[in-house]
């Protein structure tokens, strides 16, 4: 039985019979996120690729016994496939996503590049911490998509050109950009934040800078390890 299941934004999926099997199965279930990797598209060429590449060449003959070949084949795309994507280089990596995020600056009237490159960061971060999905690939403690996030006290943020970022020493209410909570989990956030934007990830947030800013200092501060955790 998975422990996560992903899904798009159906209403077919909010159907309270659905939920409830869902809360009985113990299952999570995980909302893709718009204009970042974490979308179906990713998931159907990854299932297309386990057959290609492992499935439809390799025998299994328990559920154990698959599970096994499949995080191996996992250890292996992350760490040793290359990708041509990526410019040859594994995931693990971050080869190309680190030259986004450092690439990326809050000029001008808004700063959809910023708060693109600090939600795609925090998408990784959020695969790369989850066992069900890239396998932890960071060491996280825990899930880094179900932890809780005080939105009533985020640092502002000061971001450097070396693609790391420092808490200002003040900070403020985020609330704003997320619908007015106090706190959210890191994937509501994540998931509230893509709603804001256009159906092709140019506009976000009405390109209103101030909310903009927002939602950049909170994934930033979560990025850098210093957002504060709600109770």
């Amino acid at each position: 039985m998975p422990k996560y299941l992903s899904t798009d934004s159906d209403p077919l999926y909010r159907f309270h019979q659905w939920l409830a099997k869902l809360r009985v199965l113990e299952v999570t279930k995980i909302k893709t996120v718009l204009c970042v990797r974490l979308s179906h598209p990713f998931v159907e060429r990854l299932i297309g690729i386990l057959c290609r590449e492992r499935l439809d060449r390799t025998l299994f003959w328990t559920a154990t016994d698959l599970e096994a070949k499949l995080l191996d084949f996992q250890h292996y795309y992350n760490q040793h496939r290359t990708h041509a994507g990526r410019k040859g280089h594994p995931p693990v990596t971050g080869v190309n996503d680190d030259h986004i995020i450092k690439a990326a600056n809050a000029s001008g009237s808004s700063m959809n590049a910023m708060l693109k490159a600090q939600m795609l960061a925090t998408a990784l971060d959020v695969y790369f911490s989850t066992p069900g999905l890239g396998g932890n690939m960071i060491g996280a403690a825990q899930p880094l998509g179900g932890v809780k996030i005080n939105l009533t006290q985020v640092c502002n943020m000061l971001d450097g050109s070396s693609g790391f970022a420092t808490c200002s020493g003040t900070s403020g209410n985020a609330g704003a950009a997320f619908g007015g909570a106090t706190s959210g989990t890191v994937s509501f956030l994540l998931t509230y934040a893509a709603s804001q934007s256009n159906a092709g990830g140019i506009a976000w947030y009405g390109q209103i800078k101030a909310i903009q800013g927002l939602a950049k200092n909170t994934f930033d501060a979560i990025n850098n390890q210093v957002a504060n955790i709600a109770p």
